[in-house]
């Protein structure tokens, strides 16, 4: 029976997450995606969101986000959880588990959140980028709900999970690394080896959550830019026609350099975000007894 409340638990808890890490994050997101696409410096995207589309821009497309996050967060995190109980000593249930074993929750995690995520954030890029990249002959989305129903009626599931591929290998690695790090730092510099990161003092678990998403972004960014890419990319018309092939035309035209475009505001961003992120998950598992 515990068992069954831990479940529900960490699937809601989930839920309290990503509206943390929403409220904190987003407007860093769309400048990420911005210079993903076109290549502008941090201050002239800046400059351009405010000039051209009034402060509310760093919220656009935060519907879709919502409802993704919303959604993925519970998943994964909820995923994290359960996957813990195959590594528990059943006669010694609270003895903490090891790196390598949260680790391996979190690539389980990651594989899930990868097929949940995939047409949430195709819709968000779509709406991010939608007049200020070459569409090559796309049409100009209404909002999230159209741009949803345009991509699912003219190119089916398989157009609304278009960077599917890089999305799954971007969130497999990614929460490998994500929770492996929560868990180690909290290990290494708060507790020992004889804790998890939860039963640390809040502020310490935002700590490990904000570094762990730094460490994150540093290991993952290549891959994002390259499933933003493929996600901006025209529909009826498009560039690349693979993972490989964005990589090799991204290279080609900015250089390695451009490999990076949008690391800036991810990382400023990844702090803050993450380290919202666990709070809010780390205090409704306590709120709803996890601790108990």
């Amino acid at each position: 029976m515990d068992n069954f409340f831990l479940d529900y638990k960490s699937f809601l808890s989930g839920i309290g997450a990503s509206w943390s890490a929403i409220m904190v994050g987003q407007p860093l997101d769309i400048i990420k995606v911005r210079m993903q696409n076109t290549g502008n410096s941090t201050i002239s995207t800046v400059l351009a969101l405010v000039r051209y589309e009034g402060i509310l821009a760093f919220w656009k497309a935060s519907l879709p986000i919502v409802a993704g996050s919303t959604i993925t967060s519970s998943v994964s995190l909820g995923t994290n959880e359960n996957t813990k109980r195959f590594f528990r000593d059943p006669k010694n249930p609270e003895k903490s588990l090891k790196i390598w074993q949260h680790s391996i929750c979190g690539t389980a995690s990651g594989f899930v959140r990868a097929f949940v995520i995939c047409p949430f954030e195709h819709v968000v890029v779509k709406m991010q980028t939608q007049g200020k990249i070459d569409t090559r002959g796309d049409p100009k989305y209404k909002n999230s709900a159209d741009c949803f129903k345009y991509i699912f009626n003219n190119y089916g599931v398989k157009g609304l999970y278009r960077g599917l591929k890089v999305s799954f290998f971007r969130d497999t690695f990614g929460n490998t690394i994500f929770f492996g790090a929560y868990q180690g730092i909290a290990k290494k510099i708060f507790g020992g080896d004889h804790i998890d990161a939860h039963q640390l003092k809040m502020w310490q678990c935002m700590i490990c959550g904000g570094t762990a998403g730094v460490i994150y972004w540093i290991g993952i960014f290549w891959l994002d830019i390259i499933k933003s890419k493929i996600q901006a990319d025209s529909l009826t018309n498009p560039r690349y026609s693979s993972g490989k092939e964005c990589w090799k035309m991204t290279v080609k035209e900015m250089g390695y350099a451009g490999m990076t475009r949008g690391l800036i505001p991810a990382l400023l961003r990844a702090f803050p975000a993450n380290a919202a992120y666990i709070a809010g998950f780390e205090m409704m598992m306590k709120i709803l007894g996890r601790d108990k």
